[in-house]
């Protein structure tokens, strides 16, 4: 399979959408192959495309394909999500410390606790509660950035490429 990169030569807007115009190249063997075009919108219409290629070269079978034609999540993707996923688990967690340190703050029950021991427990509470909110806080900061750049893998993974059997006559 042999990759053709495409960037915009020219471009007329309508009101109703756009003709766009893509230039690239590709070097070809002699013989049948399959081409691949980058370059298209999320919003390309197979019934629209148009594949020009100069003499000597036949296109024939346009259709789209997803660029990973394998069904498997790209591994850019898969990796952002398991990180996202992490990061909330540890969100998790340290509420559950927070939640932890309120309750244990509770001395009302306890009779045999040694006046030591309390005001330790208490002078650090704070402090305590600080650092778990600040590692939140840390870990919500990245949960965004992460997204920011999941979404836009998933916007890249979701534009398809112009598949096109080619037939050369000479390479």
């Amino acid at each position: 399979m042999t990759d053709l990169y495409t960037s915009v030569k020219s471009a007329d807007i309508f009101r109703r959408g756009a003709e766009v115009i893509r230039q690239g190249s590709a070097e070809l063997c002699a013989g049948v192959q399959t081409l691949r075009v980058y370059g298209l919108t999320a919003g390309s219409q197979t019934d629209t495309v148009r594949l020009y290629a100069g003499s000597g070269v036949s296109c024939s079978n346009l259709r789209f394909a997803s660029q990973y034609t394998d069904g498997r999540e790209p591994a850019e993707i898969t990796e952002l999500k398991e990180r996202i996923g992490a990061l909330k688990r540890q969100i998790e967690v340290r509420d559950i410390q927070k939640e932890l340190w309120k309750t244990n703050g509770d001395f009302s029950a306890r009779s045999a606790q040694p006046a030591a021991e309390v005001r330790e427990y208490i002078e650090k509470l704070a402090e305590r509660l600080e650092a778990l909110d600040s590692d939140i806080a840390a870990a919500q900061k990245e949960i965004e950035e992460l997204q920011d750049r999941l979404d836009k893998a998933e916007r890249s993974a979701s534009v398809p490429v112009l598949l096109a059997d080619i037939e050369a006559a000479a390479a």
